[in-house]
């Protein structure tokens, strides 16, 4: 199913994190943090045929804005730690 932009939505990454490295990242368009990683974990929930080498089983998932400024977790896609 498309997933519908609403107004008011922005771009967030979702990053799982295990012993201090990126196992995975995740974006979508959500409200706030909590919508992005409900939306995630969502998705890996209905297609677990993409979820990451090792899944996510006691990794530390973090949620943040995609070029935000701030304070948010991310300022660009391109500073995100090879996975």
């Amino acid at each position: 199913m498309p997933h519908e932009y609403r107004p008011g939505m922005k771009m967030y990454e979702i990053v799982w994190e295990r012993d201090g490295r990126c196992v995975g990242t995740y974006c979508v368009h959500a409200a706030n943090e909590a919508d992005a990683l409900s939306h995630a974990e969502a998705f890996f929930a209905e297609h677990p045929e993409h979820d990451f080498p090792g899944g996510r089983d006691g990794a530390t998932a973090r949620a943040g804005i995609v070029g935000g400024v701030d304070g948010t977790i991310f300022t660009k896609f391109e500073d995100m730690p090879d996975a």
